[in-house]
C-alpha cells in the first residue's frame, strides 16, 4: 500500500477543518449570541463609518441599562461614560476611522445612575475599496472583577505599608528549607543574594548564635512547625542588632507544604524603671505608620479622628504628601490615641521606626 503524500494529508486537514467549521446542528448564531450575552455579560455593536450609525445588540442594552432610545451614534456613546474617562475615549472614534482595533477599559453611568466598569474591544472591516467602512466591537461588565482587583491592590498596600513600619524583613523558603532573602537582607548586612544562598546567611549572624538558629531552623522543616528564634545580625555598618526571626509553613489543599514565609523584625529594648524606648519624637511617624496603626487595629480614618479629638482633614494630611504641614498638637493626639490602644513606635532596625502592638489589658 502506497502511504499518503504530503499534498493528501493536506487535502485530509482541510477537509476536516472545513467540517469543523460547519455551523453546529440545530444551533443559529443568533442562539449563540444570546448565550454568549446572557451569560458572559457582554454586548456588541457596530459604527458604520459612512452614514455614522451606532447600532447596539439586545444585551448591550441591557448592559447600559437602557430601557427606552439607545444612543444612535457614537457621541451618544460617549455621554453615557463617566465623566472622568471621557478624555481617554474622545479619541478612540478616530483611531478605528484610521483602521486601527482597539482594546481598554472605562467607567459608564446607567440612567439609573449606577457605576459600571466595561471593557471594550473592536476591529475595523475594510471595504472593497480598501478603507475602513465599519467597526465591529464589544462591551463586557467588568464591574466584579475591578472590584476584586481593586481589593488586592488596597490589600496589598496595607501590607506594604505594615511591612514598612514595622521594618520588616521577608524571607521565603522552598518546601526543602532553601531561603531567599528579600532585598532588605542585603541592605541590612551587606550579604548578597548569592552570599546568603544554601545556608550563607548564618555567616551574618554572631558566632554564639548561628548552632541555635541552625538547628531550629532544621527542626521546624522536618517537623513543619513554626519557627521562633531570636539571634544577633551584623549589620553592614558594624555593630549587632538583634532581630527575631519568625516563619510558618504554607501548605497545599492536598496537605503538603509549598513554601515557607517568614519575618525579621528588630527585637524591643527592655523597658526598665521609667524609661521609655519609644521615639519621642511625634515627626519620625510617617504616613506609613498611621496607616499601619490603623491596620492593626482595625479604625477608619473617621474612628481615629473621634479617638484622638482631631479633624478628619487633619488625619488625611498626615497620612498624606502634605504631611509635614500637620503640627506637633494634632500629632501628638493621633499618637495618644494609639498609645491608648497599645500601640507604640520604637526605633527598629538600622534606626527604622517601627511599631509594636500590645493589647490594653
Amino acid at each position: 500500500m502506497n502511504s499518503p503524500s504530503s499534498s493528501d494529508n493536506a487535502e485530509t486537514f482541510a477537509g476536516q477543518y472545513r467540517w469543523k467549521r460547519r455551523s453546529l446542528p440545530g444551533v443559529s448564531s443568533a442562539h449563540l449570541l444570546k448565550l454568549v450575552e446572557e451569560k458572559e455579560w457582554t454586548g456588541f455593536w457596530t459604527l458604520d463609518f459612512v452614514t455614522n450609525q451606532l447600532t447596539l445588540s439586545v444585551g448591550l442594552d441591557r448592559l447600559l441599562g437602557i430601557e427606552t432610545e439607545p444612543p444612535s451614534s457614537w457621541d451618544d456613546l460617549i455621554r453615557m461614560v463617566h465623566v472622568d474617562d471621557r478624555g481617554a475615549i474622545q479619541g478612540v472614534d478616530a483611531i478605528l476611522r484610521s483602521g486601527h482595533a482597539i482594546d481598554g477599559e472605562l467607567r459608564i453611568t446607567r440612567p439609573d445612575n449606577t457605576l459600571r466598569w466595561l471593557q471594550y474591544k473592536a476591529e475595523v472591516i475594510i471595504g472593497a475599496g480598501g478603507q475602513p467602512r465599519r467597526a465591529v466591537g464589544l462591551m463586557t461588565d467588568i464591574t466584579v472583577q475591578h472590584a476584586a482587583r481593586k481589593a488586592v491592590q488596597e490589600g496589598w498596600a496595607r501590607y506594604e505599608a505594615l511591612v514598612t513600619a514595622f521594618g520588616l524583613i521577608e524571607f521565603t523558603a522552598s518546601a526543602e528549607g532553601d531561603i531567599a532573602f528579600a532585598i532588605g537582607w542585603q541592605d541590612l548586612t551587606g550579604q548578597t543574594m548569592k552570599e546568603a544562598a544554601n545556608g550563607g546567611w548564618l555567616n551574618a549572624l554572631h558566632p554564639d548564635d548561628r548552632e541555635a538558629a541552625s538547628s531550629n531552623w532544621s527542626h521546624s522543616i522536618v517537623s513543619l512547625s513554626a519557627y521562633a528564634v531570636d539571634f544577633r545580625v551584623r549589620s553592614a555598618k558594624g555593630p549587632y542588632l538583634m532581630l527575631m526571626a519568625r516563619a510558618t509553613p504554607l501548605f497545599n489543599h492536598d496537605g503538603s507544604i509549598r513554601q515557607w514565609l517568614g519575618a525579621l523584625v528588630a527585637a524591643l529594648p527592655e523597658k526598665s524603671g521609667t524609661h521609655d524606648s519609644r521615639d519621642t519624637n511625634v515627626f519620625t511617624m510617617k504616613p506609613a505608620h498611621v496607616k499601619a496603626a490603623r491596620a492593626l487595629l482595625g479604625w477608619s480614618i473617621d474612628v481615629l479622628a473621634h479617638h484622638a479629638g482631631v479633624s478628619i482633614s487633619s488625619v488625611r494630611r498626615l497620612e498624606g504628601e502634605d504631611e509635614g504641614s500637620v503640627g506637633t498638637q494634632v500629632r501628638e493626639r493621633v499618637r495618644a490615641a494609639f498609645d491608648a490602644q497599645g500601640i507604640s513606635f520604637s526605633a527598629g532596625v538600622d534606626g527604622m521606626i517601627t511599631l509594636s502592638f500590645a493589647k490594653p489589658s
